[in-house]
């Protein structure tokens, strides 16, 4: 990994601070900084189709959209960008488990995967399936919430991130898995789309915002709340889960 992602890594991750990193892709030589734009993308995965997902408090995180039938809901990539769903905080999310990875999701990251090598070296190397890949079209969002380390390359389009500290009180401690922030006046932060944060109502207090665009790398410790929301049409970032550090 160049040598400034790696400073950051040793000065802000090994003091528990999120980090970003500017001009990545062109360090490492990506080819997914001319292979990735919309209409690219769009072609790429023309044949493939994606579970629409989103955000929700209180039963997990991350939920699959599904249709009049009771069945998963799933479109295309341009199925997705042209049907304006994003409004609705629905976005695509491909993420790898390591051998649990699925057939489907690990055929998906193959396809693309030569795109955004190398790896830093604090990520996992390739082989070991921990990679993770999100669309968003303007106004789709992940809402707070927190997990291990991670590192994120936005690839296409701006994205905000806010963030607050691990050790912001929740709504339900016993159960963090779903739990949401406290706000202000001490009731859950239950807002599941982060967009509405830029104008329709306050931020959790100590909350903190940060606007990625295209190449810049965020690197997030353990246990961070952590939301976005897609400012551009057209959002694709690429990134994974960090490799324990000895």
């Amino acid at each position: 990994m160049v040598k400034k992602a790696r400073w950051y890594f040793n000065t802000g991750l090994h003091h528990n601070n999120p980090v970003l990193v500017e001009d990545v892709m062109s360090q490492l030589q990506w080819p997914a900084a001319h292979r990735w734009s919309q209409p690219q993308m769009i072609e790429r995965f023309r044949h493939r189709n994606f579970d629409e997902e989103f955000f929700r408090y209180h039963d997990g995180w991350i939920h699959r959209e599904q249709d009049d039938d009771g069945n998963p809901a799933m479109e295309t990539l341009g199925e997705y960008l042209s049907s304006n769903q994003s409004g609705q905080g629905i976005f695509i999310f491909v993420s790898e488990e390591g051998r649990r990875t699925g057939d489907w999701e690990a055929a998906t990251l193959d396809s693309i995967r030569s795109d955004f090598l190398p790896h830093p070296n604090f990520a996992y190397p390739p082989a070991d399936r921990q990679a993770m890949l999100n669309v968003d079209a303007i106004g789709s969002s992940h809402g707070f919430h927190f997990h291990n380390p991670v590192w994120q390359v936005q690839v296409e389009g701006y994205k905000m991130w806010y963030l607050m500290p691990p050790d912001w009180p929740a709504d339900s401690p016993s159960h963090p898995f779903g739990a949401a922030p406290l706000g202000a006046d001490g009731k859950p932060f239950l807002h599941p789309n982060a967009c509405a944060m830029l104008k329709q109502v306050e931020p959790p207090p100590h909350a903190f915002s940060c606007m990625v665009a295209p190449g810049e790398m965020v690197l997030l410790p353990h246990g961070w709340w952590h939301a976005t929301c897609g400012l551009s049409n057209y959002t694709a970032s690429v990134g994974g889960w960090m490799a324990e550090q000895h």
